[in-house]
């Protein structure tokens, strides 16, 4: 009796380690970040604009520019949150009209801005905000864009296997590049993600779902392949057989990088949790070394799409507005 005894003590115990190490397993990211501030409201932007349907945030020069479903335009705002200027504005498919705004990017005098509806690539005027021109990407769902130099670099769905096409500013394609994974094209659809530019000599990719971030340079050379926090591979797609073909679909994943951004050498990542619990945090890493730096953690709200942190703040999109934060030291 008294080793049956034991033997039901051994078997509670080997239970209870599974348990516990299956609750690390899952919460993760509780551990290996380090929080170095709190966040305290301080403001709302876009609550002055009728019907305002923010789907996308970018921050450049000390600007936020907000992709406007309302009314598609591109607004920019100071960061204080005073409004000035717009682009776009017209819905159809003629000069400087879109229909549906996935990306833009702004470099020197140019603002950049992805139609994947239309398959197009509209450039205006990030001064005056005139349209400047546009370029047909008929053979693809561009997706993402950002500019490198001379060089525009557009990722998107398609049939081709790499991620990337680079053009020059005139649309001129110049080559495609980038598998960075094995069966790639099976795997298109859970390869999304955001494009940066490193100043004017690379390229950083980071997927929506992988837990890492490539460095390529603007010849289409795989620099760096960078682990993030959660390590974790580019997920299998869904599939579903149907009488025309194959259909693909994202599959679900545990932990989202929601965006990315360059400021002076550090890369910083919204990174969204989606179990046990949602959490959003913003994590920095060192581009120089490849090593992680330090985290905020992002007040959970309602329709949260994704967040920045500049400076001394934190400006969260969510369906309706962008919520201010001030960032508190601890």
């Amino acid at each position: 009796m008294k080793n049956y005894r034991w033997l039901l003590l051994l078997g509670a115990v080997l239970i209870a380690g599974v348990v516990l190490w299956r609750l690390r397993a899952t919460s993760r990211h509780d551990t290996g970040r380090r929080l170095v501030a709190t966040l305290r409201m301080v403001g709302r932007i876009g609550t002055e604009v009728p019907q305002f349907t923010p789907r996308g945030l970018k921050i450049y020069n000390n600007a936020l520019y907000i992709a406007d479903y309302g009314d598609l335009s591109v607004k920019k705002y100071s960061l204080d949150g005073s409004l000035l200027a717009s682009y776009g504005g017209k819905r159809g498919e003629g000069p400087g009209e879109l229909r549906q705004i996935v990306d833009i990017a702004v470099h020197d005098s140019n603002l950049w801005i992805v139609d994947t509806r239309a398959r197009r690539i509209l450039r205006f005027d990030e001064v005056t905000g005139q349209f400047r021109s546009a370029f047909s990407v008929a053979d693809m769902h561009p997706l993402r864009i950002a500019q490198v130099g001379p060089y525009l670099f557009v990722m998107g769905l398609g049939p081709f296997e790499e991620l990337f096409v680079q053009y020059d500013t005139s649309g001129r394609l110049i080559r495609r590049f980038g598998v960075v994974t094995e069966r790639q094209a099976e795997m298109k659809i859970n390869m999304q993600g955001v494009l940066e530019n490193m100043g004017d000599t690379a390229l950083v990719f980071v997927p929506t779902f992988a837990g890492y971030a490539f460095v390529f340079d603007t010849t289409g050379v795989l620099r760096t392949r960078m682990p993030l926090l959660d390590t974790r591979p580019f997920p299998k797609p869904r599939t579903e057989e149907r009488a025309g073909g194959r259909i693909y679909y994202a599959s679900g994943s545990a932990v989202w990088n929601m965006n990315a951004w360059i400021d002076h050498n550090f890369l910083f990542i919204n990174t969204v949790y989606q179990k046990p619990e949602k959490q959003y945090f913003v994590d920095q890493y060192d581009l120089r070394t490849g090593h992680y730096v330090h985290s905020i953690l992002i007040p959970s709200m309602e329709n949260y799409l994704e967040a920045y942190w500049i400076k001394d703040k934190v400006f969260v999109l969510s369906d309706t507005s962008v919520v201010v934060y001030s960032v508190q030291p601890e």
